[in-house]
């Protein structure tokens, strides 16, 4: 949970935080529908954020 910690205060990209920020939130018994909602995104983009967590951590989620 660090590496999230990490992305959320020093990315300097938009969607980066935003990633970071629905793994967090998924991690804390959020559906992705209501993260959908919180962060304007679709219930498919966090659960792409959860599985690029899940299987790279904190480095998947970076752009690039």
């Amino acid at each position: 949970m660090h590496d999230l910690d990490e992305i959320i205060n020093e990315a300097k990209a938009a969607r980066e935080v935003k990633r970071a920020v629905s793994v967090q939130m998924s991690t804390q018994g959020l559906s992705q529908g209501q993260i959908g909602q919180v962060l304007n995104v679709s219930p498919q983009y966090v659960s792409k954020g959860k599985g690029r967590y899940e299987t790279g951590g904190g480095a998947a989620l970076r752009l690039g």
